[in-house]
């Protein structure tokens, strides 16, 4: 079991950077599967049933991981990174 706290930053929240990654899918891939979807949408109904920290199994943190991992940011800011350190890093 993963734990990732979800602070609020000055410019960025953590909840909400998660959200964008696990909703993200890229254009060049063509499309999500209906089976990559339906686990998707359950990491964010453990996102959206989280209080202060998203607790995540090791597979769910893994796939997290990868997801993050394959995120096209937009921007460069040191919460990001701190996010990123965050679910990277999980406990």
């Amino acid at each position: 079991m993963k734990s990732v706290a979800l602070p609020d930053f000055a410019t960025f929240k953590t909840r909400d950077v998660i959200r964008q990654i696990i909703e993200a899918v890229p254009p060049q891939s063509g499309g999500i599967g209906l089976a990559d979807m339906r686990h998707r949408l359950k990491l964010l109904d453990k996102l959206d049933a989280a209080d202060e920290t998203l607790w995540l199994e090791d597979a769910e943190h893994e796939a997290l991981v990868r997801l993050l991992h394959g995120f096209p940011f937009g921007v460069v800011h040191p919460e990001l990174a701190r996010i990123a350190d965050a679910i990277e890093n999980a406990s």
